[in-house]
């Protein structure tokens, strides 16, 4: 489970420096910092994670996803620039999840949540995905 969750995290911050434009929030290019929070109640402990990414689009788009998250699909896609919210369903592991994820910027911050809820085996499994970023600078 571990793994699964790391290879998530992963594939959100694909997700968010990958720069494939479509309906999304906008925020200010450059050098960002990202605090990146993943948990479910069968862990002791959350997976927490900074990273740092050279962010050069000024839009950041769930559409992106789908380029590295092979089996899911985006539903229900709504942006009004400073807001990105979007449901998600993936057929992987032997199971379906659903979730919901979201997004805010105020362009040099950004502060997002992904929940999605697994069936594997009959038993409902949740996952908590919790990120904040900020702009710390131009690109290196």
């Amino acid at each position: 489970m571990s793994r699964y969750l790391t290879r998530l995290t992963a594939t959100l911050m694909i997700f968010i420096a990958s720069g494939v434009q479509a309906t999304g929030i906008l925020i200010t290019p450059g050098q960002w910092q990202f605090q990146i929070s993943a948990s479910t109640p069968l862990m002791a402990k959350p997976i927490n994670k900074t990273l740092t990414e050279c962010l050069t689009n000024k839009e950041i788009s769930p559409r992106a996803l789908m380029k590295n998250a092979p089996g899911c699909q985006l539903s229900d896609v709504q942006s009004n620039g400073k807001q990105l919210n979007w449901k998600m369903t993936c057929d992987s592991h032997g199971g379906k999840m659903n979730g919901t994820g979201s997004f805010s910027s105020s362009g040099d911050v950004v502060n997002g949540t992904m929940d999605m809820v697994m069936n594997m085996h009959g038993q409902a499994l949740t996952m908590h995905n919790r990120w904040s970023g900020k702009r710390i600078g131009a690109c290196h």
